[in-house]
C-alpha cells in the first residue's frame, strides 16, 4: 500500500518536474521514490521466494533514498531564494492515475486466492477508494470556486465590455471595425464623419467605397502592413468622400485585431480637414508672396536646391536672373505706397506672361525679383533677359494714368558662376548692381571682377570703420586768394587719411564707399568740428578775418540732424557762422524743395553757402535764381585747358558773367599755371586756389603763408 502511494507521489512529481524552474529539486525526488519502490518491490519478491539475506544488496538501496532526499535539501538551501514556479498538471490524461491504482487492486483481489493476502489488498483497495473519494470532494470544492470565480470575472468582463463601448461611442475618433474588408461597427463619430445617422447603411459597405480612388493602393498596402506587424501602423493623411459629395481629408491608424473570433481591422480615424486647410494658409503665407501671390524668397530657395541638383545629374547649366526695377522708389515716394503695391502686382502679371514656360518667376522683395532657367546657356539666358526688358518697354494703365518701368538684370551660371544657391543669388546680385551703373533698362553677365570689386569695397569698408575709430584720419588745408590783390582770405579744409599700412590714402579712394555705407556722417561731423576748431585758433592769434570751407556730402546733406549738428558745433566753438562756408553739390538739386528748405535753415544760423563743382552737375538754370548762396566754384575740368581751348574759356566767362550778374562770389578751382591765374583775373574772377598758389598742407604748414 505504501509502495503504491510513493509509486503515486514519484510520478507526479516526474510530472511536476517538466514544469518547475528547479527541476533538479523534483529530480532527486523522483529518483528517491522510485529507487525505494524497487527496494521493497525486490525486498518482497526475495521474502517470496525465501531467498532473502539480510546485510545483501537489497539493504544499501533503502539507504540511497534517504541520500537523494538529503542532496535535494541541499540543493533546495542554496536556491532558497529563487521563486519556484509550478504549473499544475491539468491534461485529462493525468487524472486516470488514481483510478489506475484502484482498477489495479481491484483485479489483483479478484485473482488472488490466499485469504491473508485478500485481506491485505482489500485494506489496500479500502485506503485507495478512501483517496479517491478525498479527491473527488477536493475537486468539487475546487470546481465550485473556479465556477464563482468565473462568474464573477464574467460579471466584471461584462462591466469592462460595457465600459469600453461607451468609451467607444462617445469617442471623438471615428472608431471602424471590418471583416474581410467590410464594415461591421462603426461608433457615432464614425457616422457623424460620413454624414449620416443610420448605422444601417454602413454595415456590410465596403471599406474602399469611401475612399479616394487615388489613395486605395496606399490604403491596401497598409493594412497588409499592420496584418503582418500586429499593431497600429503610423498615422496617414487621404481624403474620403462623405454621403452628402464633400471631400474631407482624415488621418487614421489601423491594426489587426480578433472580433467575435474572427480576424478583423480596427480603424482610428479623425477629420484633419480644418488642420489641412491651416496648413495650406501657412504654407501659401510662408512660401508665396503675399501681395502678388507669386513664389516668394523662401520658396526660391527651398526648389532652387532641388533644381541645381537636377542640373548636376543631367550635367547640364541653369542661369539665375536677378530683377530690380529702375526709378521704383520715385513712383513710390510721388504716388504713395498703396499705389506702388497696386504697380507691383501690374509688374508681377507683366513679368509672368513674358516668360510663360520660360522659367518661373519669384517674388524677392520690394522691387525685386528673380528668375531660375533650367538647362540655359548664355544664348538662351540673354534671350530671356533681352524679352523681359523689351516687356517693359510697353506702357502700365494703372488708374486711368500711364506709366513706364524698366529692369535692370544681373546674370549668373550654374556651374560657372557658383554650384549652390547661395553664390549663383549673390553673383546674380552683383551684376544687377552693374547693370544699375549703366544706366538701368539692361543685363550685365557676372564676372570674376564684380567679386574683386566687391571684395575690395568691402576690405575699404572695414579700413574705414577702424580709421574712425582709430582716429587715422588728418586734415590738409588748401588757401584761397582773392585774384585782384593775391591776398589770402580763407582756407578750404580737405580730408587725408594717412592708414598704418596703405599710407596716405586719397579721398577718392575712400569718399564715395563711406557715402554709399553711411559712415560718411561720422567722418564729416569730424571734418567740420576739426576745421572750426582749426579757424577758431587761428582768429584767436590775430587772423580774425580768416574764412572756413568744409565740403558737405549729399548723403550728410539729407540727413535729419544736419542742421542740429552744425549749430551744436558753431555753439560749443564759439565760431561766428559767417566765417564757415559749406560746400555742396549740385546733386543736392534732385530733390529741390527739401533742398531749398535745408539751405533757408543753414542760411538763417548765418553760414554762407557754395555751390561746388559748378556746372558738372544735373542742376537747372532756372532753380538757381531761388537758392540761397553766397558762391559757385568754377570746377576745375573746366579750368585745366582754359589757355588752350576756347570753349573752355567760354564756358568759364559765362560762369563768371552770371555770378557777377546773380551778385554771388566766384572761385576757380584747379589753378595751376600762371596763364590760367591772368585769363581768371582778366575775366573778374572773385577768387582761386589751386596749386599754383599752394598744394593742401597740413596746419602748422600752412600758417607760414599767413606771414
Amino acid at each position: 500500500i505504501i509502495d503504491l502511494a510513493l509509486l503515486f507521489v514519484a510520478i507526479g512529481l516526474f510530472y511536476l518536474s517538466k514544469y518547475s524552474v528547479n527541476k533538479k529539486i523534483l529530480t532527486f525526488f523522483t529518483f528517491a521514490f522510485a529507487i525505494q519502490i524497487f527496494a521493497d518491490t525486490a525486498h518482497t519478491y526475495l521474502l517470496s521466494k525465501g531467498k532473502y539475506v539480510p546485510g545483501g544488496i537489497i539493504d544499501p538501496l533503502w539507504i540511497l533514498p534517504l541520500l537523494m532526499i538529503g542532496l535535494a535539501a541541499i540543493y533546495a538551501r542554496n536556491y532558497s531564494d529563487e521563486t519556484v514556479e509550478t504549473v499544475f498538471i491539468t491534461k485529462q490524461e493525468y487524472d486516470i492515475f488514481p483510478y489506475l491504482g484502484a482498477f489495479v487492486l481491484f483485479i489483483s483481489i479478484m485473482l488472488q486466492n490466499k485469504t491473508q493476502t485478500l485481506g491485505t489488498l482489500r485494506i489496500g483497495l479500502f485506503l485507495v477508494m478512501v483517496m479517491i473519494t478525498i479527491r473527488q470532494i477536493t475537486m468539487l470544492k475546487v470546481n465550485r470556486n473556479l465556477l464563482r470565480r468565473l462568474l464573477i470575472k464574467n460579471e466584471e468582463l461584462a462591466k469592462s465590455e460595457e465600459r469600453y463601448r461607451h468609451l467607444i461611442e462617445i469617442s471623438p475618433n471615428a472608431i471602424t471595425v471590418d471583416i474581410d474588408e467590410k464594415i461591421v461597427f462603426m461608433n457615432k463619430a464614425g457616422l457623424d464623419l460620413l454624414g449620416t445617422e443610420s448605422l444601417e447603411k454602413i454595415i456590410g459597405e465596403s471599406v474602399y467605397d469611401f475612399v479616394d480612388i487615388n489613395h486605395f493602393q496606399i490604403t491596401q498596402f497598409r493594412r497588409q502592413k499592420a496584418s503582418e506587424n500586429n499593431e497600429f501602423i503610423e498615422r496617414y493623411e487621404y481624403p474620403i468622400k462623405r454621403f452628402d459629395g464633400q471631400m474631407i481629408y482624415v488621418e487614421s491608424r489601423v491594426a489587426k485585431i480578433n472580433y467575435n473570433g474572427e480576424k478583423a481591422y480596427l480603424a482610428v480615424t479623425q477629420d484633419v480637414t480644418y488642420r489641412k486647410k491651416s496648413e495650406e494658409i501657412i504654407k501659401q503665407m510662408a512660401y508665396f508672396d503675399e501681395l502678388t501671390g507669386l513664389p516668394n524668397r523662401a520658396m526660391f530657395h527651398k526648389q532652387i536646391i532641388e533644381q541645381i541638383e537636377n542640373a548636376r545629374d543631367n550635367n547640364s547649366q541653369a542661369a539665375v536672373l536677378f530683377i530690380d526695377l529702375d526709378r521704383f522708389k520715385l513712383i513710390n515716394d510721388t504716388m504713395g505706397h498703396s499705389f506702388g503695391d497696386v504697380f507691383l502686382k501690374n509688374v508681377s502679371k507683366r513679368m509672368v506672361q513674358i516668360l510663360d514656360q520660360d522659367g518661373m518667376i519669384y517674388r524677392f522683395g520690394g522691387d525685386e525679383f528673380c528668375v531660375f532657367l533650367e538647362k540655359a546657356d548664355q544664348k538662351k539666358a540673354t534671350m530671356v533677359a533681352q524679352k523681359i526688358i523689351d516687356g517693359f518697354s510697353e506702357k502700365f494703365y494703372i488708374e486711368n494714368r500711364e506709366f513706364y518701368s524698366t529692369p535692370s538684370i544681373g546674370i549668373s551660371f550654374y556651374p560657372k558662376d557658383g554650384d549652390d544657391e547661395d553664390s549663383l543669388i549673390k553673383h546674380a546680385d552683383m551684376a544687377m548692381y552693374k547693370a544699375k551703373r549703366h544706366g538701368g533698362n539692361n543685363y550685365q553677365l557676372y564676372t570674376n571682377v564684380l567679386s574683386l570689386e566687391n571684395s575690395s569695397k568691402m576690405e575699404m569698408e572695414n579700413a574705414i570703420r577702424k580709421a574712425i575709430v582709430n582716429q587715422e584720419f588728418l586734415i590738409h588745408y588748401q588757401p584761397k586768394v582773392n585774384l585782384y590783390n593775391g591776398d589770402l582770405i580763407g582756407l578750404e579744409a580737405l580730408i587725408r587719411w594717412k592708414h598704418p599700412n596703405w599710407g596716405l590714402v586719397s579721398p577718392l579712394q575712400f569718399i564715395s564707399i563711406a557715402e554709399e555705407t553711411g559712415l560718411i556722417n561720422p567722418i564729416g561731423q569730424w571734418i567740420l568740428q576739426e576745421a572750426c576748431m582749426q579757424l577758431k585758433k587761428w582768429h584767436n592769434v590775430g587772423f580774425s578775418t580768416l574764412c572756413m570751407a568744409v565740403n558737405i556730402s549729399p548723403r550728410q546733406f539729407q540727413d535729419e540732424h544736419f542742421i542740429n549738428m552744425v549749430k551744436n558745433v558753431l555753439q560749443e566753438i564759439q565760431l561766428d557762422p559767417k566765417y564757415l562756408q559749406l560746400e555742396i553739390t549740385e546733386s543736392v538739386m534732385n530733390n529741390m524743395k527739401e533742398s531749398l528748405n535745408i539751405l533757408c535753415e543753414l542760411k538763417q544760423l548765418g553760414v554762407k553757402i557754395s555751390i561746388d563743382d559748378f556746372g558738372t552737375g544735373y542742376s537747372s538754370l532756372s532753380y538757381l535764381k531761388y537758392l540761397p548762396i553766397d558762391e559757385i566754384k568754377i570746377d576745375k575740368s573746366f579750368v585745366d585747358d582754359i589757355h588752350t581751348n576756347k570753349k573752355d574759356e567760354a564756358i568759364v566767362e559765362a560762369i563768371i558773367d552770371m555770378g557777377h550778374h546773380l551778385q554771388v562770389n566766384v572761385t576757380a578751382e584747379g589753378i595751376e599755371t600762371e596763364q590760367q591765374y591772368l585769363i581768371l583775373k582778366e575775366h573778374r574772377c572773385h577768387v582761386g586756389q589751386g596749386y599754383f598758389f599752394s598744394k593742401p598742407l597740413p596746419s602748422a604748414e600752412v600758417e607760414q603763408l599767413f606771414y
